[in-house]
């Protein structure tokens, strides 16, 4: 009990920052309830969890109520209005619902993961106090610049670490808000729940199983339509898959032009891949893949997704996702990967 007491004041007397991630790292399972709104829209949201990869999550939104399931590698959405389900595999530990979800997808609160990680908030700066829920509150900001124009966040954390809202601008769209009403025990008894859809609902996608090339597998760039592959493979080659919009795209094409000098000193060239729309402007080669046929070769699980290619067309080793805190770690892989090209 006194150890208890003792540790409720050490976190107490620290800084938010500080006190926001012991809180998050305090415990590996919880219930969480929120609301969330975009412009107009609003959701309610309870969200139990198992640290790293469990998650059960129930939805209430004007369209409809939606349940989201995720075990390990496996998703599974359930569309209460249409009575249809959604199969994924995914290869993030906290996987933010489909887009068969609407907006839940968007108004998933996937920063709590990041933010068990101190140093995801390095940049956090103090933005005043406010009462919330009559709670005072130690509000941070974070700002970030990416390709669309400067994007920020604020966060109200509590005297003992909880996070009570959350208020995120992105480019070119409204402004997101998260109130975080209940932190308790998981709500749904997660470790107990059979991987099964509902009785009754049908399939309303094709169930997709990712199986990405791995080390040796030879890639046919002779094939591939945008640019010329296998002509820049001539001392190596980076293959770049990305989507558009949102992290953690944005953060590994904001640390790609140190990846391409880099590159370039070992003699190899990067190609960025990207998968909607047109091809984006960059100071390296940029394709897109209207066709597919790319995608449909590399049959990536998420973006970004980092190939590395040798002279003989044989994939070295891969990368998958991107964090804020790993462009040293990417400068360093790049070089292992050709130190023997």
């Amino acid at each position: 009990m006194i150890a208890a007491v003792m540790a409720v004041s050490a976190i107490a007397q620290s800084g938010p920052v500080e006190r926001l991630v012991q809180f998050l790292n305090a415990a590996d399972r919880r219930g969480i309830t929120f609301s969330a709104t975009a412009g107009a829209y609003r959701l309610t949201a309870k969200l139990s969890y198992a640290w790293p990869d469990q998650q059960m999550a129930a939805f209430s939104m004007p369209e409809g109520k939606v349940d989201f399931y995720q075990q390990g590698h496996r998703v599974l959405l359930a569309n209460h209005a249409s009575k249809a389900y959604y199969e994924y595999e995914t290869g993030a530990k906290m996987s933010p619902p489909p887009p068969e979800a609407s907006f839940a997808s968007d108004l998933y609160p996937g920063f709590l993961w990041s933010f068990r990680k101190i140093e995801n908030l390095k940049t956090a700066k103090p933005d005043g106090k406010s009462t919330i829920q009559g709670v005072e509150c130690d509000w941070i900001k974070m700002t970030e610049q990416s390709m669309e124009g400067p994007s920020s966040a604020r966060f109200a954390i509590g005297p003992d670490g909880m996070l009570m809202r959350a208020e995120i601008q992105q480019p070119q769209n409204p402004l997101m808000t998260f109130e975080f009403t209940e932190y308790t025990w998981p709500y749904f008894d997660i470790s107990a729940w059979v991987y099964q859809p509902p009785v009754g609902y049908v399939l309303g996608n094709a169930p997709k199983v990712h199986y990405p090339p791995t080390t040796g597998a030879k890639l046919n760039l002779k094939s591939w339509k945008g640019a010329d592959f296998a002509g820049l493979n001539k001392g190596g080659l980076a293959i770049l898959v990305t989507a558009e919009g949102g992290n953690p795209d944005n953060l590994i094409v904001k640390d790609a032009p140190a990846l391409a000098a880099t590159l370039k000193g070992l003699g190899v060239a990067l190609v960025e891949v990207h998968l909607d729309g047109p091809a984006p402007k960059r100071k390296w080669t940029a394709v897109a893949d209207p066709s597919g046929a790319i995608e449909g070769e590399l049959d990536i699980p998420v973006t970004p997704y980092l190939f590395y290619v040798g002279r003989d067309g044989a994939v070295i080793s891969g990368w998958a996702g991107y964090a804020p805190d790993q462009k040293e770690k990417l400068l360093k892989s790049a070089r292992d990967a050709f130190a023997g090209e």
